[in-house]
């Protein structure tokens, strides 16, 4: 965590409330305190003090962040992408997040994108917790999402792809469909995290050939990571509980 950011935060609001202290009076209504006795030029005013903001038992300020931005501040939160995937004329591509089993931490899924720099559209299928075909390639292209933190956090799940490959994924469970139009780029970046991939498990993204002539595509990912143990016993207490 970045101290520095929230010491800013602070003193933000410190300068906010000082100048609401000085636009609002500390008593602008008249209205006097309920717990002495009321005298003549209290009878308008019976209902006590007018408290200042710094007066009241309150918060400051409210933040309302998503989730996947506080994973961020964290370290938590990672992006990456394939290099090029080449495919069609009957061979097939995948890119996949492949959460190891020692990895100790769950994968929340949030983002995927989808780039055809071609002429002509392909189908997109998503597969949970299976097996990718052929031998996977490691991605160098990833980072943390939070490039404050120096040195920057590296994630546990790897990032791979393959192309040019006859077999489909294999186990698991084949989950939904996309059409990726020409020359055209397809994300979906509303899941917040609510795809969770546990040690051991994967989320593959297999391009499938539509036919004649030769396809270019690239696949991003964004996703957060979170101690598995952490997670268990969040879960148990939460069952527990209902």
């Amino acid at each position: 965590m970045n101290l520095d950011i929230f010491r800013k935060i602070n003193k933000i609001n410190r300068k906010v409330l000082g100048r609401i202290n000085q636009l609002v009076p500390a008593n602008p209504f008249g209205i006097t305190n309920r717990n002495r006795p009321i005298g003549p030029s209290d009878q308008l005013n019976p209902l006590g003090p007018m408290e200042r903001p710094d007066q009241l038992n309150l918060p400051v300020k409210v933040v309302d962040w998503t989730f996947s931005v506080w994973e961020t501040l964290l370290g938590n939160y990672f992006f990456g992408q394939t290099e090029m995937l080449t495919f069609g004329d009957g061979y097939n591509a995948w890119g996949a997040l492949i959460n190891p089993t020692d990895s100790g931490v769950d994968m929340f899924w949030n983002v995927y994108t989808f780039s055809n720099f071609s002429s002509q559209p392909f189908t997109a299928e998503v597969w949970a917790n299976s097996m990718p075909p052929g031998q996977g390639i490691v991605s160098k292209n990833i980072a943390s999402a939070n490039q404050m933190l120096n040195p920057p956090p590296m994630p546990k799940i790897t990032l791979q792809y393959g192309d040019r490959v006859l077999q489909s994924p294999t186990q698991g469970i084949y989950a939904f469909t996309r059409i990726v139009e020409p020359k055209a780029t397809l994300t979906r970046h509303d899941f917040q995290g609510m795809i969770i991939i546990p040690p051991g498990g994967s989320v593959i993204t297999y391009l499938r050939s539509p036919g004649k002539g030769n396809i270019q595509s690239r696949i991003a990912f964004g996703w957060w990571e979170q101690d598995s143990s952490i997670n268990r016993e969040m879960v148990k207490k939460l069952t527990a509980k209902a």
